[in-house]
C-alpha cells in the first residue's frame, strides 16, 4: 500500500518524546505500508461521518488518515487519544 505523510503528521512525530512510543508508530506505518488490505489491520477503525477518513489505534496514540486514489493512503495527524479528536478529522 502506497503511504504518503501530511507535513502536520510530520510536525506531530517531532512533538512525541517517548521513544518507545515513536518504536510503535513506526512498527504500525511498516505493517500499513506491507498490507494488502486495510481489511487487514485490526486497529484501524473508520470514523463516523468520515466516510474515505480513518483512524489506527497504536496504543494510548492515535493516527488519522485518509484514502488517497487507488489504494494509497494519506497520514494526516498522530496524537494522544486525549487530543486527537479536538483535531481530527479535519473540518
Amino acid at each position: 500500500m502506497n503511504v504518503e505523510f501530511h507535513k502536520r503528521f510530520a510536525k506531530d512525530l517531532k512533538g512525541i518524546k517517548a521513544a518507545e512510543v515513536l518504536v510503535k508508530i513506526k512498527t504500525a506505518i511498516l505493517d500499513l505500508e506491507a498490507a494488502e488490505d486495510l481489511r487487514s489491520l485490526r486497529q484501524i477503525r473508520t470514523l463516523k461521518g468520515g466516510g474515505q477518513i480513518l483512524r489506527m489505534r497504536v496504543g494510548g496514540y492515535r493516527t488519522g488518515f485518509q484514502l488517497v486514489g487507488d489504494g494509497g493512503v494519506l497520514l494526516l495527524r498522530v496524537m494522544h487519544r486525549r487530543e486527537i479528536y479536538r483535531y481530527f478529522p479535519p473540518k
